[in-house]
């Protein structure tokens, strides 16, 4: 009879290949984590922020960084569009800006929920454009 032993004839991984527990990122706790996912909703960015000592960790700062320029790229957009959208409708045809304002928000919805992801799956992210060229948490 054979001794075979792996249990079940399931393979056998190799603990580099395979660990269904990983260990949390460098300095990255279950509340700096929370912290994460927390700034890219408008204004709770400023609990990661204000937060001791988990405000102190890049992956914290990072998230927060990204949370405050949404939040001002958002607000930026919406006036604009707000104007833009009050010049329009004197010209009848303010559903043009209406519709690119659609678009916008849209567009930072996705880029809060790609954040939240990443934060939650504890990895760093950098938003397109802007992400690593504007840094407002040091």
């Amino acid at each position: 009879m054979e001794n075979n032993s792996n249990y079940g004839g399931q393979p056998q991984y190799d603990n580099q290949m395979y660990n269904p527990n990983p260990a949390p990122a460098q300095g990255s706790s279950d509340n700096s984590v929370l912290y994460g996912v927390l700034a890219y909703i408008p204004l709770l960015w400023l609990i990661g922020l204000l937060c001791k000592p988990e405000c102190e960790t890049p992956f914290v700062k990072n998230h927060v960084n990204n949370g405050i320029l949404i939040d001002i790229v958002s607000f930026g957009l919406g006036l604009i569009m707000f104007i833009l959208g009050l010049i329009f409708a004197l010209i009848h045809v303010g559903f043009i800006i209406t519709i690119l304002a659609w678009i916008i928000n849209i567009g930072m919805l996705v880029l809060r929920i790609v954040g939240i992801i990443n934060a939650a799956q504890k990895m760093n992210f950098d938003l397109p454009v802007i992400g690593g060229k504007i840094v407002l948490v040091k």
